[in-house]
């Protein structure tokens, strides 16, 4: 399955290793080699994908500091046109916070930027500008010929943004916006992937309900529910979709990298978190935190977790064979059905569901509900019975629904309960 990689999977700084790599992808320019941005190692390293030869391009490996030092660097991207065409964009989240374009061959510093409170990554946006994510106060574009901020978006409350990418309008990728966020931050905007058109400030499309808020229907980051998100870093618009505009790949700092399409339908994944603990689901990914589409269409994955950098090919990627997750978890009923969490069940033949009436004293009443779409839902089993406190109770659905969702609400008019509900899905 894997093509090629870089990293024992022991962090270090000596011969083959990484430490805390959190981002790799090609030189445009020169597919052979490899620019990394090193966390842990401090430093922007470039790798020979053809010989193994590694070159420290800026700081010193494993010693973070000022200056000629790096303090945690988190991103490197190859600039592709511009005044600094083949040079190196580089951003340290901590340290001296500096945005700065490197020489590609000497490590001389070009160009460099101390506007940012914690950049994290910075981007070519057009001859005359980067875009840069500055994690405590939002998205920036600034001109390279005076280092003025000309543009800045933020979200209400604030969220932090991390990874960007710019999606290209001209070859159909685009659902209306020309910016593509992940924001890895807590609060009210934890783990969402948003699509914005920078010039009407426009949201046009997001993936990843917010996990306080009334959206969320339940709890974020248990399981790999539809349209949740856990630590969402890194998304990239990639090839184009019968519906019209491109697929999504996001990459997910807890076990996961999924890509869906424009109506958030999960066409593959690779890794995937479980339950509560979200230990993952297979052996090939650990802590993904970047994705990157290589010129001959496989991917570049940069493993924070396994200190390793490795290249795959997306038709090579395992089904996954079980899935699990809470459909409602610690969930505090009304008198009035409200709905859970949806999971996505598409593919999955058996469909266990267990119900669990937590509450000492009050009943619940509960249902489930299948979809083809998210849209139009179905009750497919409601017990006729209800579910006295303390007791549980499940049911097996084996019908090709692609969505499950559940319902649940208190037996008695102005009294609360509380219940879990808990879907474990295999393929045949």
């Amino acid at each position: 399955m894997v093509l090629w990689s870089y990293g024992t999977g022991n962090s270090g700084v000596g011969e083959g290793e990484l430490a805390g790599p959190h981002m790799a992808e090609e030189n445009p320019f020169n597919p052979g080699e490899i620019v990394v941005g090193e966390q842990f190692g401090s430093d922007t390293l470039l790798i020979d994908r053809n010989t193994g030869r590694l070159k420290v391009l800026y700081g010193e490996r494993g010693i973070a500091g000022t200056g000629d030092h790096l303090s945690e660097s988190d991103s490197a991207h190859f600039l592709i046109a511009g005044p600094y065409k083949g040079h190196v964009l580089i951003t340290e989240h901590k340290g001296e916070h500096r945005v700065m374009i490197i020489h590609r061959t000497s490590g001389k510093i070009l160009w460099h930027y101390t506007g940012l409170e914690a950049p994290l990554d910075a981007i070519y946006w057009d001859d005359y500008h980067i875009m840069a994510s500055d994690s405590p106060n939002g998205v920036f574009k600034i001109r390279l010929s005076d280092k003025v901020k000309v543009w800045g978006y933020d979200t209400q409350p604030h969220a932090n943004p991390f990874y960007l990418h710019r999606i290209s309008r001209d070859d159909n990728a685009s659902y209306g916006g020309d910016l593509l966020i992940g924001y890895y931050g807590v609060g009210s905007n934890a783990g969402l992937v948003r699509e914005i058109d920078t010039a009407s400030e426009k949201t046009v499309w997001t993936y990843g309900s917010r996990g306080d808020g009334p959206e969320s229907k339940g709890e974020q980051g248990y399981g790999d529910l539809y349209d949740r998100l856990y630590t969402p870093v890194r998304a990239i618009r990639y090839g184009m979709d019968e519906n019209g505009g491109g697929l999504t790949i996001i990459c997910c700092e807890r076990s996961r990298i999924l890509c869906v399409n424009r109506d958030k339908e999960l066409v593959w994944e690779l890794g995937g978190a479980s339950g509560q603990s979200r230990r993952t689901a297979t052996q090939h990914v650990v802590s993904p935190t970047y994705v990157h589409v290589t010129r001959r269409g496989t991917l570049l994955i940069t493993d924070w977790g396994l200190n390793m950098v490795y290249e795959i090919s997306p038709f090579d990627i395992p089904p996954r064979r079980e899935k699990d997750g809470y459909l409602f978890r610690d969930y505090v009923t009304t008198d009035k059905f409200v709905d859970s969490g949806i999971m996505e069940s598409r593919g999955y033949a058996s469909k266990n569901i267990q119900v669990y009436n937590t509450h000492k004293s009050n009943d619940v009443r509960w249902c489930i509900l299948g979809s083809h779409n998210t849209k139009d839902w179905q009750v497919i089993h409601a017990p006729t019975e209800i579910l006295k406190h303390g007791r549980g109770a499940h049911c097996v659905i084996t019908a090709p629904w692609n969505y499950i969702q559940a319902q649940a609400k208190s037996a008695s008019c102005g009294s609360a309960a509380k219940v879990d509900v808990y879907i474990t899905m295999q393929r045949e």
